[in-house]
């Protein structure tokens, strides 16, 4: 009996510390919209981070047989436990449909980080 108690905390400990231990990496997407008008626009991100996490942002535009091809890119190291707003002068934009990938890399959170908002101005 004591050896099998035993064994299961020793499985229960191994099986913590290797959740612990992983980096998570979960892409999130978040449909923009349209632009109507071509012209210079800039883009907003609102990320609610939990722990440590890097972060690529990319804005992708769907083409004319529905392909997505990434238009602006951006890293970020976040280390706090609240929302973060990043605004980009993302240059000349197409009139078109417009989508955000947040892809998290995360050391110290299963959670990461998720995106909250993004917005094409």
């Amino acid at each position: 009996m004591m050896k099998k108690m035993i064994l299961l905390l020793l499985v229960m400990l191994f099986s913590f510390s290797v959740s612990a231990s992983a980096s998570s990496s979960s892409p999130e997407t978040w449909y923009v919209g349209s632009v109507h008008v071509g012209g210079e626009h800039q883009l907003t991100v609102d990320v609610l981070n939990y722990g440590i996490s890097n972060v690529s942002i990319t804005l992708h535009k769907e083409g004319p047989s529905g392909q997505w091809t990434e238009v602006f890119y951006d890293a970020e190291n976040l280390i706090s436990n609240q929302m973060y707003t990043f605004t980009y002068n993302v240059g000349y934009l197409a009139p078109g449909n417009y989508k955000v990938v947040l892809v998290v890399n995360s050391t110290t959170a299963p959670m990461g980080s998720r995106l909250d908002n993004a917005d094409i101005y």
